[in-house]
């Protein structure tokens, strides 16, 4: 598998820099009047507006296809595969108008939308004709559920075999210890049975060295199981890291989903920003600062800020040291219906992750309760964004974590 930056909001992105347009707007006019253009760019038959939209929609989506050639080459050549002969379209981004002409005419191969609810029965409480359009935008829900109930035909564990041998040599650490813990004592009890008898003592003393010597090499041996074991506890505390930083980003958001689940769907989130430096001590403003370049596309080096990257630099002590910084909050942007009660829905949302027991955010951080001033901001500072943002009003909202995320920085 391999992710790519060119998919639906990349092509609503192109389009809002084409036409100097906010996402929204983008968003809108590309659900509402866009297509992909046909016959390398002509655009014959079409009103000038939508023609040229469909022209910038074509040219993003030249991007993805050749992202999807450079994949199978890649595959072809590393892994002696054999070329696609058949390709599946599915996600939101596919219902764009010719995507499917688009990408035949591109990869040279037949494509199909992909239909999930193949072997999936229907309850009768669903409307058919709505799950028959909408079913490729369905993969990932209907894969979740089957995986949820047991179901599914290929369970793939990700866990390395380097990790599984170190917790197996673990397990025996008990055994291990508790047996040579054994043998010092029964070597003990024999030198205190020996010394009862007075007369013997010197004979004793002499039976008893070798033991003492035992001892000694039993005590040397556990020092360095001792060792070997601290070392495994380092390797795990590594992998434990390493798991949070890989897997940690995807349980936040699976929960703030569960957590901003409503049946009228009155907010829209546009940006989720990983924070470091968040100061919950100052109460006159929302501090932290995104530790991720504000781009879907990254250079070939990192993705992380420029200021983080130079910080890191001038602190490090050593030369080939790492810099570890921590992203210790989320910043949420995003946009809430005006007519619901905007703030309030905001103030309901963070009341109900607040509620939440498991909850991976915490908006009391060393027993002191956050102001709102500190985790929300509603309305937009800008005139014209609020004004075009329309029924909707938009905000940020920070969830502090309980379990900071390790950012990991190499000179």
């Amino acid at each position: 598998t391999r992710s790519i930056s060119a998919g639906g909001i990349f092509v609503t992105s192109a389009i809002a820099r084409e036409f100097n347009i906010p996402f929204m707007e983008a968003e809108r006019l590309k659900t509402t009047s866009g297509l992909v253009s046909m016959s390398n760019g002509q655009t014959e038959g079409l009103d000038p507006a939508t023609a040229n939209l469909a022209t910038v929609i074509r040219t993003a989506m030249t991007r993805l296809a050749s992202e999807i050639q450079r994949t199978t080459n890649h595959y072809r050549a590393q892994m002696s595969g054999s070329a696609p002969v058949k390709a599946y379209l599915c996600g939101g981004g596919a219902s764009l108008p010719y995507t499917k002409e688009f990408l035949e005419d591109k990869l040279g191969i037949p494509i199909s939308f992909f239909n999930p609810m193949h072997n999936v029965s229907v309850g009768s409480g669903v409307d058919v004709n709505a799950i028959s359009r909408e079913a490729f935008i369905l993969g990932g829900l209907i894969g979740t559920a089957i995986h949820s109930i047991g179901r599914a035909s290929l369970n793939i564990n990700l866990e390395p075999t380097a990790v599984a041998k170190k917790r197996a040599n673990q397990k025996k650490m008990p055994a291990i210890i508790a047996g040579a813990a054994i043998a010092v004592l029964g070597a003990a009890a024999y030198a205190v049975t020996g010394y009862m008898g007075e007369k013997k003592a010197e004979e004793t003393l002499a039976g008893v060295q070798p033991i003492v010597t035992s001892i000694k090499s039993a005590q040397s041996a556990l020092r360095q199981k001792e060792q070997k074991l601290k070392k495994l506890d380092s390797a795990l505390a590594s992998y434990q890291q390493l798991t949070l930083q890989r897997y940690g980003y995807a349980d936040i958001i699976k929960h703030l989903l569960e957590q901003s689940e409503h049946k009228d769907y009155p907010y829209w989130f546009t940006d989720f920003e990983p924070l470091a430096h968040f100061n919950p001590e100052d109460t006159t403003q929302i501090t932290g600062y995104s530790v991720i370049k504000d781009s879907f596309t990254s250079d070939k080096n990192t993705s992380l800020v420029d200021d983080i990257r130079t910080e890191a630099s001038a602190s490090a002590s050593g030369e080939d040291e790492a810099t570890v910084y921590s992203v210790n909050a989320i910043r949420l942007t995003g946009f809430v219906r005006r007519n619901l009660g905007g703030q309030r829905i905001i103030q309901n949302l963070q009341a109900k992750i607040d509620g939440n027991k498991e909850s991976l955010f915490t908006f009391k951080p060393g027993d002191v309760k956050l102001e709102a001033r500190q985790i929300m901001e509603l309305g937009a500072k800008d005139a014209k964004v609020d004004a075009a943002a329309g029924a909707f009003v938009p905000f940020k909202l920070v969830l502090p974590l309980k379990t900071p995320i390790p950012v990991n920085f190499n000179k």
